[in-house]
Formats: C-alpha cells, structure tokens, sequence
C-alpha cells in the first residue's frame, strides 16, 4: 500500500515555527549539488529518476566547485527536509526526513519511479522515533514490492476510547513500538494490481501514570505483546504521476487477517479503503479530494484501534485524539502556484471514529480546515517540501514532510 503519510510533527509554541520557516527559508535559497556521473560503461542496476515524477532538465553545474552558499537541501536526487519539534511530554526534537527516487534499469521514464524513503527524530528527553520505507517497481510496475520498518518509543497522550472522550482524560504514557509490513503485487490488468501482505508489530509500555485509565487489564497487559497478520491488497492507479499528481485516481483496498495461528497475541481483523481523485481546473491547478475508511473487529488491542488525529486525514488534531473501532474521513485541497518555487494548498476535510460502522453521528465529525505552503526543490518540480497550518475544534496544529499529504 502507498505508504500512508506518517504524522508530521507538531507544535504549540512560537519558538519551533520560527524554526521551521527557517528551514522553509532555506529550501528556497537551495540549488542542486553538483552529480558526479557513473563511467560510461557502468552498468549499474539502480538509475536516477527523471521526468515527469522528478525535474525538468535544468542546466548543468561545473563540477570544478561547491557551492558552499545558499545551502543545498536536494543533494544530487536525495532530497532532505530538517525537522524541528516539540511536545510538554518529548521536550525539543530534532530530525530530518529523506527520499531518495530511482528506477531500475530497464523501467520507462514514463514509469512511476521506486523510491527509499527515511524519517528519524530524536527528543531531548532521549525519545527517538525511525521509519525506514521503500517502492520498487519492475517491468514498468508489472510487479511491485513495498516495505516498511518502524521503530518508536515517544511519549504519547491517552483520552480513552470513543469518538467523544473529553480532553480532561488526557494522560501520557510512553511505548515503545516496532512495526514492520511486507506487500507484493502484480498486475493482474491494466493499471490495476492485486497482492498480499504479511504484517506485525510489536508493543510494550516503558512509562505509565500510576492508578492511570492505561493500568487497567482491559488495555494491555505489563509484558509486551505482538500482533501478527496476513491478507491481500487490491490497486487501481490512473495517476499521471507518482509525485503532485495532477489528473487520474488512486483506489487502494486492503483486508487483513490476525490469529493466534499466525503467532500472534489477538485474533481481529482489520480493513482500509482509500480512494483519492485528482482534477485540473487550469494550468497546475489541481483538486484533490479523498475519502477514506478503516476498521478493526473483533477484539484487537486499542494500540491498533482506528485513529483519528496526527494523520494527514485529520491533520487539525493531535496524535491519537480519539479512538474506536472505526474511523471515516473525507478531504479536498486546492494546490495552486503562486510565484517561483512556491505554491499554496488551501484544504478542509471532517472525520470521526464510531465503534461501528452503522453507529457513526454527525455531531462527532471533527472538522479540519487549513492551508500549506510548500517549497518545490527545484522549479518545475514535483517534489516539495511542505509546511501545513491547520485548524481543529481543540486548537492550531503545524506540521513539516515531504511532498503533498496525499
């Protein structure tokens, strides 16, 4: 599955988002490094990525010098975002994320590009979170592998389960988390393919507030516990691009089963449905809208419960806000060009988590409204960098990533 955007992070006061317009300040003076070239018989099997999903040709660099000023934020084709944030319970974080787009030899140019992609963050309190994540694409992307790894032990909030819990809930507690997820596909008809997955992740608490909600036995347990599934994906993608597409879909179905038999410590199931569209209204001016649904049955730990807050579907709200079964979201941006080597999104969109599917409300759809600006690493080109200022019921939420949030 596309990998699903990890949370961005976030911050309350003035200080961090000086910061982090510093950093957006930068990636507008930055230029490309100079790319030194394999030998003309190389035969290397991973070849950079280029048009359309990368750059337009741009002129060459002498290779005598560095440039040592304005600072450079793609090196060559990896493109680097610093990442500044805090949090009462982390304290200060400093991070970078990173991508790094190629294709395997014999891919067309046309072709989606494979990509590895790096996120790490570590806290002044000793916190640290890392995701690692790769795409790769054969054939033309007749056959496709996506990977994921994770690893996390930053501190978190707890409200409880439900789609209303009050924020008077509200207690910390640190885990530490380690995921880890493999899918296959192949295509199966044009434009569409079809795989498996085999996925699980590992949980166990490192802090928690004594005679707090997560004591109870109904949450967990004090040992650390593992789940442990399989099941199948299903793909549509009529996308012109991988990165900023500006016109197509992407429709993504995913169904998973987690039973002891499997090794793991719960038996539930769990379920995803995301359909994006892209339209252009003009000249790179694009709508994009999705809708998206996830669920779990049965009797799953409430660490792998649906989530509202701290994704890109529901960015005016903090990590975890509110839990449940089932979470429903819908969203729509308008990304426009405004002058250079920068754009704005204006986007809004509402979810909420029920403990079914036939028991949602309207009167607990949490609304976002917001509005991004993003950086593109070279003019004309698809990769951005993105800041995002968005609005919830419960206050401003800011958050940094590459590239658009879906």
């Amino acid at each position: 599955m596309e990998p699903e955007k990890q949370p961005r992070p976030s911050c309350n006061g003035s200080g961090p988002v000086l910061v982090a317009l510093v950093c957006v300040a930068l990636l507008l003076c930055g230029t490309s490094l100079p790319v030194l070239s394999s030998p003309a018989d190389s035969t290397a099997v991973i070849a950079p990525a280029a048009a359309p999903d990368t750059e337009a040709a741009e002129p060459k660099q002498s290779t005598n010098q560095s440039q040592l000023f304005p600072p450079k934020m793609a090196l060559g084709r990896l493109y680097v975002l610093p990442l500044v944030s805090y949090a009462d319970e982390r304290g200060f974080g400093v991070g970078g994320e990173f991508l790094f787009p190629f294709r395997l030899s014999g891919n067309s140019p046309e072709s989606h590009p494979s990509e590895l992609r790096a996120r790490a963050q570590v806290t002044f309190k000793g916190q640290t979170q890392l995701d690692l994540a790769s795409t790769v694409y054969w054939k033309d992307g007749t056959h496709v592998l996506r990977a994921r790894v994770s690893h996390r032990d930053t501190a978190e909030r707890f409200y409880g389960i439900g789609p209303d819990t009050p924020q008077s809930n509200e207690e910390v507690y640190r885990p530490h988390r380690f995921q880890a997820y493999v899918e296959g596909f192949h295509n199966v008809l044009p434009y569409f393919r079809a795989g498996v997955r085999v996925e699980m992740e590992f949980f166990e608490f490192l802090e928690r507030v004594p005679g707090g909600l997560l004591q109870a036995p109904v949450y967990s347990s004090s040992s650390g516990e593992k789940v442990i599934g399989a099941g199948f994906v299903l793909e549509w993608d009529r996308r012109d691009q991988r990165y900023a597409p500006s016109h197509g879909y992407y429709y993504q179905a995913f169904g998973m089963l987690f039973d002891d038999a499997l090794g793991s410590d719960f038996d539930f199931t769990n379920f995803n449905v995301d359909l994006r569209n892209y339209f252009t209204i003009k000249p790179q001016h694009v709508l994009a809208t999705q809708v998206f649904l996830y669920g779990t049955t049965d009797s799953p730990p409430f660490w792998r419960l649906a989530s509202l807050g701290g994704r890109a579907h529901s960015r005016g709200y903090r990590r975890d806000r509110y839990l449940d079964e089932v979470l429903f979201a819908v969203q729509a941006e308008y990304r426009a060009p405004v002058l250079w080597r920068l754009s704005l999104t204006g986007f809004g969109g509402t979810a909420a988590v029920a403990p079914q599917i036939s028991k949602f409300r309207y009167d607990t759809l949490r609304p976002t409204l917001g509005i991004g600006l993003n950086v593109h690493y070279r003019k004309n080109h698809a990769i951005v960098a993105r800041f995002d200022t968005a609005l919830g019921q419960e206050g401003v939420r800011f958050g940094l990533a590459i590239n658009e949030s879906f």
